[in-house]
Order: structure tokens, then C-alpha cells, then sequence
């Protein structure tokens, strides 16, 4: 019995350390190609890796494939994962956000204000936490 369960831990480990390796290179990849300003390629690559990782992206890389959509002016889309970093991965830095001007195609757009005023929520809520340790 404990044969077996070591089998499955040990299959399970391969399985989790393959998820990652593949995450690590299309991301990597992604972000190679938005440096390069290849955002549609980018935003393939991100899709690979999230999806290679049971749909779970770094906040970094759901803020650039955020980013690649709202440059091809794919708002929705932008505007998932800039919800999802916001209020699951509790996106605090408002500053960087709100002055990035690869989103300016989302500025009219009633979600944008939604969206940084969760994100200087987020903000407010991590300075609290940082004053009472």
C-alpha cells in the first residue's frame, strides 16, 4: 500500500514539476516577445502558460498579456485580467497602472475607474497591514 502511494506522490511531483517548466518557458517566451512589442505572439504565449498551469498566471505576466490587449485594443479581455490581478492577486501598485499609457485605450471606458479604485484599495489595505507589523 505505501508502494503505492509513493508511486502516485512521486507521479504527482513529476506532473507539478513539468506544469511548472512548461509555465516558466511560454511565459519567458511571452515576455520576450512583449519586449519586443510581438503582442499578439505574446498573448499566445501567456494563454500557453497559464494554461499549462491549471489557468494560474503571476500577477506580472496577467498584467502584461492585461497590457497587450488594451495596445490591440481588445478592452474586454484587457480588462479580465486587470479584474483578476486586482482582486485576486491584490494588485496594490496604483501609481504604475494609472500612468501606464499602454492602457490609454481603456481611460473612457467606465471599468477602468472601477478597476483603480479597487487597485487603491488594494494600495491602502497593504499600507495598513505594513503600519500595524
Amino acid at each position: 500500500m505505501r508502494v503505492i502511494f509513493l508511486f502516485l506522490f512521486l507521479c504527482s511531483l513529476q506532473y507539478s514539476f513539468s506544469q511548472s517548466v512548461e509555465y516558466k518557458i511560454n511565459s519567458q517566451k511571452g515576455d520576450s516577445l512583449f519586449l519586443i512589442q510581438e503582442y499578439t505572439e505574446a498573448i499566445n504565449f501567456y494563454q500557453k502558460a497559464f494554461s499549462s498551469n491549471n489557468d494560474i498566471g503571476t500577477v506580472l505576466h496577467r498584467y502584461r498579456i492585461a497590457s497587450c490587449y488594451a495596445i490591440l485594443k481588445m478592452n474586454d479581455s484587457s480588462f479580465h485580467h486587470l479584474y483578476r490581478i486586482s482582486e485576486k492577486g491584490k494588485f496594490s501598485q496604483i501609481e504604475l497602472l494609472s500612468n501606464d499609457y499602454n492602457f490609454k485605450n481603456l481611460y473612457s471606458d467606465k471599468r477602468w475607474s472601477d478597476v483603480l479604485k479597487i487597485v487603491d484599495k488594494n494600495r491602502k489595505d497593504k499600507e495598513k497591514k505594513e503600519i500595524r507589523e
